[in-house]
């Protein structure tokens, strides 16, 4: 299962980045992120990675942004699943 979230994060962690602000649109995947998930949650598995990697040694600001507000990165995130399908 592919996610824009912990792709990035793992992205930004092999660049070496160790202090990060994670911009998400979706005020329900912070939610999960932030507290998790049942075993039995349809995503509980990706969450679990997410969790996982944002637990490791760095600084990581959560934080809920309005699409609108945010375009440019919406159409770089939609820009890169073009380039790597």
């Amino acid at each position: 299962m592919k996610s824009g979230v912990l792709d990035g994060l793992e992205l930004l962690w092999c660049k070496r980045f160790r202090s990060v602000t994670l911009k998400c649109d979706s005020e329900e995947a912070l939610e999960l992120i932030k507290n998790g998930t049942a075993d039995n949650h349809p995503c509980s598995g990706l969450v679990h990675y997410i969790r996982k990697c944002i637990n490791r040694c760095w600084n990581i600001d959560l934080q809920h942004v309005y699409r609108e507000a945010n375009r440019a990165t919406d159409l770089m995130a939609k820009l890169s699943h073009s380039i790597s399908s």
